[in-house]
């Protein structure tokens, strides 16, 4: 699993990239990986 699921319920192409890419840095501290 990539992200959390409540990203899959974001409307897509609301979001902006930046966004994106810090949901993305952060989905494995918040699935209960690493957190840098």
């Amino acid at each position: 699993m990539d992200f959390p699921p409540i990203w899959w319920l974001m409307p897509y192409g609301i979001v902006p990239d930046n966004i994106r890419v810090w949901v993305r840095d952060n989905a494995s501290c918040w699935l209960g990986g690493y957190c840098p």
